[in-house]
């Protein structure tokens, strides 16, 4: 006799794993076969998408589709009852398997029929009532094993799905990042020929005062448009981890006096009043000087531009436990309660008529916030309500800053005549920049491609050349490996491009640049440069 028991057993024990099911159920419909004797058995899985599976033991290939076609009609017969006696078939499909015993349960599992298993045999023997207990023992594991395979190829779906979407999402990042990256170059190029164009005419506008007044506004709006164009970028990058803070101890007192610098004339153009109270000794803490500038910068230029003309704006900074404070506040707009809470939100701004005075982009304080938080310290945005001002308080960890000593200050050091090299291809930017060193006393060349860049510093060894990076026929980077390579460290390398990432830094380091500058480049960037000794050879 038979081992029922352990034949049940050993049906399920072969359900071990969802792959490769087809082999597994011929198993399990042999080992049925035993208990319940049959000529075929056979087992249609309910559609539940493509691949349901029509498995037959033994397999007979000329019997497959009218067995195919007998099951599809028992499967849409049949229902969460067993059939109610032994030797049972739907009578709609009975006349198809004529001269046989047959028995046909369906395959319910999660209260769903999953599909139908069926029996036949030949002879006078018909199907007991212990034959249909069985067979209904041996259809709950075969429905329960293929429920498990439906799970995990809907799980291996959702997966591939979720792949899908990951990698479409970060191809789109991608492909956004490149735009905003080309958009910032194409920007940047026209304006640092504007730029230097004021440069030019300094001494005139020193004799006229509307000359002057027309100068001040260029510059400020070419610096206004670099600002934006950082800012929009500076986004992407926080959004996708790619800022990395550079930390040193600095004084509270530095970073406000160059912030007040960098935004001195969007606030003089309003004629605000800006009050400062700093401690007297220095207050030193670690942070990025850069980022906490920008940070120091961009709540100065917030107050500035929601304060109406002849305002007043003041500037605090002291410690607090372990952590530096600054607080700047005005006498401005203010800020309704209802935006309070998402001021620091991505575009988020104060509702402006359409002619937008105020202008940006909704995204400084933004950066702030983001900016700080990667300090590990906090922003808070406060206000009593429409015309009764702002105020934004920073607090940064103090960390374990160690008083620096006396730096030199190359700033001081005159600036001497210098042989200069510039290889830029585009007119405007050449012909400005030439201009402007010659009109400072500088011995200027110029090339208009990389292999006539590389001839004319090989053959007259410039102290400096200001190489732009995407130039026609041999880029930049190839351009500054071989003046490296030819001239050694003599000659001060710098990069000229409208690419400001750190992987653009970090590629311009790599090909030999000792500095690497992003368009618009300003005057005062290129005479602090003018001002660095040149390296010993």
């Amino acid at each position: 006799m038979i081992p029922v028991a352990r034949t049940l057993y050993d049906i399920a024990q072969g359900f071990d794993s969802p792959l490769d099911a087809e082999p597994r159920l011929r198993r399990a419909l042999g080992l049925l076969r035993r208990i319940v004797p049959a000529d075929r058995c056979a087992l249609l899985e309910a559609p539940a998408g493509p691949g349901a599976r029509f498995v037959v033991e033994p397999d007979v290939p000329e019997e497959r589709e009218p067995l195919r076609r007998v099951l599809r009609r028992c499967l849409a017969v049949l229902t969460d009852e067993p059939p109610p006696a032994a030797d049972w078939l739907p009578p709609d499909v009975a006349h198809l398997v004529p001269g046989s015993s047959h028995l046909a349960v369906p395959l319910v599992a999660l209260d769903r029929v999953q599909g139908v298993l069926f029996v036949s045999r030949g002879g006078s023997d018909a199907y007991t009532d212990d034959h249909l207990r069985l067979l209904s023992i041996g259809a709950s594991q075969i429905a329960a094993y293929l429920t498990a395979c439906r799970l995990r190829e809907q799980e291996a779906q959702i997966v591939s799905e979720h792949e899908a979407a990951r990698a479409a999402a970060e191809a789109e990042n991608c492909a956004k990042d490149e735009f905003l990256a080309m958009l910032g170059h194409e920007l940047r190029n026209p304006l640092m020929p504007i730029g230097l164009a004021m440069q030019t005419i300094r001494g005139a506008a020193e004799r006229d005062p509307a000359v002057q007044e027309a100068r001040e506004v260029v510059e400020r709006q070419v610096k206004h448009l670099a600002h934006l164009l950082d800012d929009l970028l500076d986004v992407s990058r926080l959004a996708h981890g790619k800022i990395e803070l550079h930390k040193e101890t600095v004084a509270l007192q530095t970073i406000v006096a160059e912030a007040m610098e960098t935004t001195q004339g969007f606030v003089d153009g309003r004629a605000h009043v800006v009050s400062v109270s700093l401690p007297e000794d220095p207050l030193w803490f670690e942070a990025d000087p850069t980022r906490i500038t920008q940070v120091a910068g961009s709540l100065l230029e917030n107050a500035a531009k929601y304060t109406p003309r002849s305002g007043e704006i003041s500037v605090t900074g002291y410690r607090e436990c372990d952590e530096v404070v600054l607080r700047v506040r005005d006498n401005g707009i203010g800020i309704a309660p209802e935006m309070l809470p998402r001021v620091f939100d991505l575009f988020a701004q104060a509702e402006q008529p359409l002619a937008r005075p105020e202008g940006g982009l909704g995204i400084g304080l933004t950066l702030a916030r983001r900016l700080i938080e990667l300090h590990g310290g906090r922003i808070i945005g406060q206000s009593e309500g429409p015309g009764r001002g702002s105020e934004f308080v920073v607090h940064v960890p103090v960390g374990v800053p160690v008083r620096p000593g006396r730096r030199d200050d190359s700033s001081r050091v005159a600036v001497r005549a210098r042989h200069i090299l510039i290889v830029e291809d585009d007119g405007n930017v050449r012909k400005a920049l030439q201009r402007i060193l010659l009109l400072d006393g500088h011995r200027v060349q110029v090339a208009r491609d990389g292999p006539e860049g590389v001839e004319l510093a090989l053959a007259s060894g410039p102290d400096i050349a200001f190489i732009d990076l995407g130039l026609p026929r041999l880029d930049g980077h190839e351009v500054g490996r071989r003046i490296r390579a030819a001239l050694g460290k003599p000659v001060i390398l710098v990069a000229l491009t409208g690419y400001g990432q750190e992987q653009d830094r970090r590629r311009s380091s790599e090909a030999g640049f000792d500095a690497h500058l992003v368009k618009p480049v300003s005057y005062d960037d290129l005479t602090r440069l003018l001002r660095v000794p040149s390296p010993s050879a």
